[in-house]
């Protein structure tokens, strides 16, 4: 009885861990993209373009049909879904992209987990948070953030 209650205590205690470093590493990677949330400029071209379509989805427009787009056929329902969370706001749509750079992190993370160490999960899953590639696809709209959240 001894064993069995030690070994629920100790898996309890595991999965407490687990929870709260994957909490700590998706703040982590919210926190290093809130500049980018916050930018009153677009940070890059199709950062532009995707804000526009998401303006175009607030008037009703419906996509592939009212308004071209070459990325696959869930990025601008995502990117639609992100401004209604947003309320609506002028940098709602870039929400789509904070939560793919959390997921991608909090994902990385989690396969570490059953790979290796806490501490290998950790370095690993801080390493794609802070990853300039990872970044570059997870601050801007662009569909390579969510599609890489997916793929994760």
């Amino acid at each position: 009885m001894a064993t069995a209650a030690g070994t629920r205590v100790t898996a309890a205690a595991a999965d407490r861990t687990r929870r709260i470093d994957a909490a700590l590493l998706a703040a982590g990677a919210l926190l290093i993209r809130v500049p980018a949330l916050v930018a009153d400029r677009f940070l890059t071209y199709d950062d532009g373009v995707f804000g526009s379509s998401a303006l175009l989805l607030r008037d009703g427009e419906l996509p592939f049909r009212d308004i071209f787009s070459p990325q696959g056929p869930l990025f601008l329902p995502l990117v639609w879904l992100a401004d209604l969370v947003g309320l609506r706001t002028e940098n709602a749509p870039r929400l789509l992209p904070l939560a793919a750079g959390a997921a991608v992190t909090v994902a990385t993370y989690a396969a570490g987990r059953h790979l290796t160490t806490r501490h290998g999960a950790l370095l690993a899953a801080g390493l794609v948070a802070t990853s300039g590639s990872v970044l570059w696809a997870t601050a801007p709209i662009t569909s390579d953030g969510p599609a890489l959240a997916l793929a994760t």
